[in-house]
């Protein structure tokens, strides 16, 4: 190790907190904290020195030896990848089709103000027979035999074939996840979703009943606590996804105090899209966003699970290792982007090998986004979720909206405390 020449890259980005130096190399996705006086070495690293030579110089100019503390934290920094070196970086982005929707019906049994998907049991849309979906099963299996599926809505659960289906999955030995609203599930089938389901997405806005109602609907909380606490009670851990809106925003730490880790959280803000179209009164700006979760001490954007150091994200999963199906049989790059112009295919006339094949979004990159393509964290980041740049911008290659106030400063504030 004392032999070897770090060289840090000219691209450095610098930036102080408290006693603390956050150096990040944007091309290489490579980050680092450290204190002022290592920040002001690293960043004179040329790669024209050794290890040794450096050490040898920092002795003689404090007078003082710093030897071993010097070599345990090039250990670190050489581990951790921070120098450049003949290794190349590689980009983080899956190269094969990992995740499907099933959006089995529109029909839904509450009318939640702000519904991405517009779904209720008026919704005439035509829904695919259980064989459609099966054949859609050994079709992804047979693409990806490592893929996952997950069942969606409206609400699933109204689907006439829901637990053949899921059967049916689970027997082809692919991933299978549910989304639903919790409320038409009977306690007693709880053994038989945690037997087919990995995971189980709930959707709840607060356990005060008077501020669920306000979007959810008049007793849905207690429909969905009895299937939470019964899944909870079967040894199962489902995940509670909670919109949160000016509403709820100053009740969000209820949660982990009633739950503590009996359950997962995912928190998101309210998406102008669907019936929130309408009616953006709840919605929250991105810097309110952030200080609600903060309040309640909520990680921000670690549930993404986006950051990854040495390694390049360079797009969200849409279309790219993400499809999304309408019940009518319609494919989409993703659940939340069912609009005419960003269709990809129809299962009625094609199959999803081809349709996927040929999708445009597999080439794309954060670096066609003109807001994204100079951030500093870019490829850490990846520009997360192009829905909310499509219904908020009116184009997938805008810049989320949640950025620079959430988004970026929330990775920043990830970064600092890594």
């Amino acid at each position: 190790m004392l032999e070897r020449k770090p060289l840090v890259s000219d691209k450095i980005i610098r930036k102080e907190r408290d006693a603390k130096v956050l150096l990040i190399d944007p091309e290489r996705s490579s980050w680092v904290v450290v204190s002022k006086s290592m920040a002001d070495l690293l960043c004179k690293l040329d790669g024209s020195k050794t290890v040794e030579e450096i050490i040898r110089d920092t002795n003689d100019r404090v007078q003082k030896d710093v030897s071993q503390q010097l070599i345990s934290g090039f250990e670190k920094l050489f581990r951790l990848g921070v120098f450049k070196n003949d290794d190349d970086y590689s980009n983080y982005q899956s190269q094969t089709l990992d995740q499907v929707y099933f959006n089995l019906t529109k029909k839904c049994n509450l009318q939640c103000i702000y519904c991405y998907a517009s779904a209720g049991m008026n919704n005439a849309l035509k829904e695919m027979p259980l064989d459609f979906w099966n054949n859609v099963v050994m079709q992804l299996k047979q693409l990806n035999p490592r893929s996952s599926i997950c069942l969606t809505g409206g609400e699933a659960l109204l689907f006439d074939g829901f637990w053949r289906l899921a059967e049916k999955i689970r027997e082809n030995g692919l991933g299978l996840s549910l989304i639903t609203n919790g409320t038409l599930a009977k306690p007693d089938d709880a053994p038989r979703f945690k037997s087919l389901f990995h995971n189980i997405k709930i959707s709840l806005d607060s356990l005060d009943e008077n501020i669920n109602a306000v979007t959810r609907g008049t007793g849905v909380l207690r429909k969905a606590m009895r299937f939470i606490d019964r899944l909870i009670a079967e040894d199962f851990k489902p995940t509670i996804m909670v919109v949160v809106t000016k509403e709820n925003a100053h009740r969000l730490s209820e949660f982990k105090a009633v739950f503590e880790d009996r359950v997962n959280m995912i928190y998101q803000p309210m998406y102008v899209m669907g019936r929130a179209s309408d009616d953006d009164i709840l919605g929250l700006t991105a810097a309110q966003y952030y200080s609600a979760l903060d309040s309640a001490k909520i990680d921000k954007m670690k549930e993404e699970n986006t950051i990854v150091r040495n390694r390049r994200l360079v797009w969200c999963g849409m279309g790219r290792n993400v499809l999304s199906i309408e019940a009518d049989g319609r494919i989409y790059p993703c659940h939340l982007l069912h609009n005419e112009e960003l269709k990809l295919g129809d299962l009625n006339q094609d199959d999803i090998s081809a349709i996927w094949s040929r999708s445009s979004f597999r080439k794309n990159s954060v670096d066609d986004i003109e807001e994204c393509c100079t951030c500093e964290i870019r490829y850490l980041c990846g520009a997360p979720c192009r829905a909310r740049a499509y219904f908020v911008k009116g184009s997938i290659f805008r810049k989320d909206p949640l950025c620079p106030d959430f988004i970026r400063r929330s990775h920043i504030d990830n970064m600092f405390t890594s």
